[in-house]
């Protein structure tokens, strides 16, 4: 009833031949995963550049101001120099 001449090492063939599918899908999904994370750099880099303006001027005296909170009371004290 059932072959009595069978091939030996077919399966084995298959399994390599999943083996090889598999690494390739998990390839091409890192290849993506690559260039995603390569344009999420890019577009950062875009939006964080500093630029940097030199002043003709030199900046007015209000410009050194610093604020302290009071410890147990809601007041700013400020300090103009």
């Amino acid at each position: 009833m059932g072959k009595k001449d069978k091939k030996k090492g077919k399966g084995a063939e298959k399994a390599q031949a999943k083996a090889l599918k598999k690494a390739s899908k998990k390839e091409e999904g890192l290849d993506e995963l690559e260039a995603l994370i390569k344009s999420y750099q890019e577009q950062d880099a875009k939006e964080n550049t500093v630029a940097e303006t030199a002043m003709e001027q030199a900046p007015s005296q209000r410009s050194h101001c610093t604020f302290v909170a009071h410890c147990e009371k809601d007041l700013l004290y400020r300090n103009v120099q």
